[in-house]
C-alpha cells in the first residue's frame, strides 16, 4: 500500500487514478481492520478479559435472521438457506451471532456453488445443537482436523478468500470454549461438510447476566 500510493504521487494523475487508489487502498484498510478486530478479540479470551453475557436466546429466531443476512452473498453464488430451528440456548447473543455467522460465511465462501446451506438448531438431552452443513469440495483428514487452527488455510480456495485471514473457525472455537461448549467438524457424505456448535445444559451454566 505505501508502494503504490508512492508511486501515485510520483506525479500528477486524472481523478479516476486517484479515485481507483484510494478505492484500493479504503478495500485494503478494510481488511486489515478485520484482522486487527479478530486478534484483538482472541487475545482478549486468551487472557480471561472477553466476558460472556448470559441470556436465553430463541435459536430459531436467530438462525432465521442470519440467513436474512447473508441472502446477498449466497445468492452472488446462486446458493439458499434452508432453516430448520427451534429451541433455546443459554449464551452470550452477540457471541452467538457471530460463531454462527462465521460458520455461514465459510459454508458460503468454500461451499460449491448453486447448492443449499442448511441451517438447523434443536435441543437435545439438555444441550442446545447448531449445526451449519454445506455442500464442498474434499477436504483431507489431515486438513479437516486443522480447520481450526489460527491462520490455516489448506487450500487454494481458503487462501484466496482472505476476508477471515484464516481466523474465522479458530474464533468459533473460542467462542464455544467461552461458553463452555464444544465445536466440531465432519463429513456425513462424500461432499458434505457439517460443522455442529453444541451449547451445554443451562443447569451447568452461571444464572447471573454478568
Amino acid at each position: 500500500m505505501i508502494g503504490q500510493t508512492q508511486v501515485t504521487l510520483a506525479k500528477p494523475r486524472n481523478v479516476e487514478e486517484y479515485q481507483h487508489v484510494l478505492d484500493s487502498n479504503l478495500e485494503e484498510f478494510e481488511r486489515l481492520r478485520r484482522l486487527s478486530e479478530n486478534m484483538l478479540f482472541l487475545a482478549r479470551a486468551e487472557n480471561g478479559r472477553q466476558h460472556v453475557q448470559w441470556h436465553e436466546i430463541d435459536m430459531g429466531r436467530e438462525l432465521h435472521k442470519i440467513g436474512d443476512y447473508f441472502e446477498g452473498p449466497a445468492m452472488d453464488r446462486n446458493m439458499a438457506f434452508d432453516v430448520e430451528a427451534s429451541g433455546t440456548a443459554r449464551a452470550d447473543p452477540d457471541l452467538f451471532r457471530r460463531a454462527v455467522s462465521n460458520l455461514v460465511a465459510n459454508a458460503i465462501h468454500h461451499g460449491i456453488e448453486g447448492t443449499v446451506v442448511r441451517l438447523t438448531a434443536s435441543v437435545e438431552t439438555g444441550r442446545a445443537i447448531v449445526i451449519v452443513q454445506n455442500k464442498a469440495s474434499q477436504v483431507e483428514g489431515e486438513q479437516l482436523g486443522r480447520l481450526f487452527d489460527r491462520f490455516y488455510r489448506g487450500d487454494a480456495s481458503r487462501a484466496a478468500a482472505s476476508d477471515s485471514h484464516g481466523l474465522g473457525l479458530a474464533i468459533v472455537e473460542t467462542i464455544m470454549r467461552l461458553h463452555q461448549g464444544e465445536v466440531s467438524v465432519s463429513r456425513p457424505a462424500e461432499d458434505d461438510m457439517r460443522f455442529q456448535l453444541s451449547f451445554p445444559s443451562p443447569d451447568s451454566l452461571p444464572t447471573s447476566s454478568d
